[in-house]
Parts: structure tokens; C-alpha cells; sequence
């Protein structure tokens, strides 16, 4: 890449260790860049967001206590302080289970192990440009709030850019849930599944039955899933919200318990937990 890209793009560090955020820092002046900021915690990486426009955003996923790295990034995106353009990288010291569905609203843009040299950080976010880059125009108009205009641009790419259709291709089926296509978003997860059996597409496929009120389908796709580590919290999030439907209030609670016990941190599950425990 060339050396006037990266002087030109303004980078955020957040990890509650400083030997950490030192070391990165480092690594982000030898790849070429140099506006670099650091802070230790959530709340601080918000309150400089709201005051500039970071191209890319590291965040740690363990920041001690407070917000962890998705809650933050989920904060700057309710806040609506993160920029459509802007890249936001998780850091982790151990293997996280990455989102599988959630790409509008909850996926970062890439996932990055430590310990990691320059080299490998180079490759992680140039390849997460690359992709953000392709897929810039939906990116502003799901920012719009115009999902299905960014449908249509989702489409387009997958007839013209095969490099980046797989990521058009995610993208487009969460559209369709959105906009409640969901016989449309079913056909396209089907559509993909008969090519690789992608874990976003089967969770997809089982997301877009269970919109459809197709239960049984739904339960069973979704017990398969929470069997398997990459899929098991969101599908046992996504069981607990169809046990809730069906008015299986019991069945709910020990669901959301099950996935509260491997995901603690999650606001929204623990408060939808207490509602279930007063019922």
C-alpha cells in the first residue's frame, strides 16, 4: 500500500493495558501511520469519537470493567459516532466466538489474535479496507437507513465483483430480514448453502424460517447450531426469542440462562433474563 495511504488515516487504540497499547502503537508508526490515538477504556474511545473521524478503530475485547470491545462497538454505532467507511478491528488475547449474523448491526470488520507482529496487523487492516472499501456505497445507505436501496447495491456487486460477492452476499440476506423479505432472504441463504455451507447462512436460513413463523423448522435448525461453538450463542439467543413466541416462558429462561452462562456481558440478555425470572 502506499506510504501517503496510511499518514492519511487517523487510528484508535483501546486496551486497558499500557505495555499493550505501547507495543501496538509501535507497530502502527512502523506501518506507515501517524495520527494515532490511545485510550484505556469504552468510555474513553467514546468521548474521542465524538470528536473525531477515525478511519480505524482497535479495540481489545477484555477492557476490565465497564464495556468490552463489542459493547463499545455497539455504543458508537448507536451513538452514530463511528463513520460508514470506518474499520473497527476486536483484539483478543483468546479465541472469541465471532458473530455469525449481525453484520448491520454488531459484526466488526475483522478479528485479530494476540500475540500478532506489524506484518500480520498490516494484512488484517488493509484487508478490512479492501472489503469496506468494495462495499462503501452500501455501507452509507444501510448509515441512511435505506436498507433496500443498499439491497440493490448488495445485488449489484454480486454480479460484478466476485472477489467481494461472499461479503455482498452476507450482507444482502440481513437486508432482507431487515425489510422483512423473509422468503426472499430465505431463497438466497438456500441459494448459498448448495455452494459451502457457510455458518452465517445456515443461521440465516433458520432466522428467515423463524420470521416466518415456521417453528418447528426454526427450533430444529436452531438446536443443530447451538451445538456447534461458532453458531451456539446467537442460535440459543434466537431459540430463547422463539420459546418466548410460543409462549414457553419456562423453556425461555433456561436458554437465556445457558447462553448468559458463556456470554455474560450482554445487557440486553440479562435484562430480557430478569423479565423472564419475574414472569
Amino acid at each position: 500500500m502506499n506510504p501517503k495511504f496510511y499518514r492519511t488515516k487517523k487510528v484508535l487504540v483501546v486496551d486497558d493495558c499500557d505495555p499493550v497499547r505501547a507495543s501496538i502503537k509501535g507497530m502502527l508508526q512502523k506501518i506507515g501511520f501517524e495520527h494515532i490515538a490511545a485510550v484505556t477504556d469504552a468510555n474513553a474511545a467514546i468521548a474521542n469519537c465524538t470528536e473525531v473521524a477515525y478511519d480505524f478503530i482497535l479495540s481489545d475485547f477484555n477492557l476490565g470493567d465497564g464495556k468490552d470491545g463489542y459493547q463499545l462497538f455497539e455504543a458508537l454505532k448507536h451513538l452514530r459516532v463511528l463513520k460508514p467507511g470506518a474499520c473497527f478491528v476486536i483484539i483478543s488475547a483468546e479465541s472469541q466466538r465471532q458473530i455469525v449474523h449481525g453484520v448491520i448491526e454488531l459484526q466488526p470488520d475483522s478479528y485479530l489474535l494476540k500475540p500478532f507482529s506489524f506484518v500480520q496487523l498490516e494484512k488484517r487492516l488493509m484487508r478490512a479496507f479492501q472489503i469496506k472499501h468494495a462495499l462503501s456505497r452500501v455501507y452509507q445507505e444501510i448509515y441512511d437507513n435505506k436498507f433496500v436501496e443498499a439491497a440493490n447495491s448488495c445485488e449489484h456487486i454480486i454480479k460484478t465483483d466476485p472477489e467481494n460477492a461472499v461479503y455482498a452476499l452476507r450482507l444482502k440476506g440481513e437486508l432482507l430480514i431487515e425489510i422483512e423479505h423473509f422468503a426472499a432472504a430465505e431463497q438466497l441463504y438456500q441459494a448459498v448453502l448448495k455452494r459451502r455451507e457457510y455458518a452465517w447462512a445456515k443461521l440465516g436460513l433458520a432466522i428467515s424460517r423463524f420470521c416466518q413463523h415456521r417453528w418447528l423448522e426454526a427450533e430444529f435448525e436452531l438446536r443443530e447450531l447451538s451445538k456447534l461453538d461458532e453458531t451456539r450463542v446467537e442460535a440459543l439467543d434466537w431459540l430463547a426469542r422463539l420459546f418466548i413466541k410460543r409462549q414457553l416462558m419456562k423453556d425461555a429462561f433456561d436458554t437465556l440462562q445457558e447462553v448468559t452462562k458463556l456470554s455474560p456481558k450482554n445487557y440486553q440478555r440479562q435484562k430480557a433474563l430478569a423479565n423472564l425470572a419475574i414472569i
